[in-house]
């Protein structure tokens, strides 16, 4: 059995379901209710964006975009302006993305620079 500290229970209808934290792939606003979406299933409530990162209490989970919290350990790509997520390209925002890119770890690569050669072809006068 998983600690609970590794759970959430959110409330829905007079009873509390749970779901483990690592089944959660992310969540996602959709006006005043929240998406959750885990592996086997997608549970919506209502509530606020900021209001579960602040009671998750967990580093796994960052927001990258006003109305996206992901769950870092299922990041497969990311991208200038979206991340991969299972089947799902989530939009990732500048405002978060410093925060997300502290939170992974990044093998520092060199980057190659192709510089291509340009042709100069000069004409040369030939007096005879």
């Amino acid at each position: 059995m998983k600690r609970i500290d590794e759970s959430i229970f959110i409330s829905n209808n007079n009873r509390y379901e749970r779901i483990d934290k690592i089944d959660i792939l992310f969540i996602e606003a959709q006006g005043s209710y929240v998406d959750i979406y885990a592996h086997d299933r997608k549970i919506s409530f209502s509530t606020h964006l900021k209001s579960i990162l602040d009671q998750m209490k967990d580093e796994n989970f960052v927001q990258v975009s006003r109305k996206h919290i992901v769950n870092i350990n299922h990041i497969q790509e990311i991208h200038n302006d979206y991340l991969t997520i299972s089947n799902f390209n989530i939009p990732t925002s500048k405002m978060y993305k410093s925060d997300l890119l502290e939170k992974i770890p990044i093998i520092k690569t060199k980057q190659k620079v192709l510089i291509e050669k340009s042709t100069v072809l000069s004409e040369h006068l030939v007096v005879l």
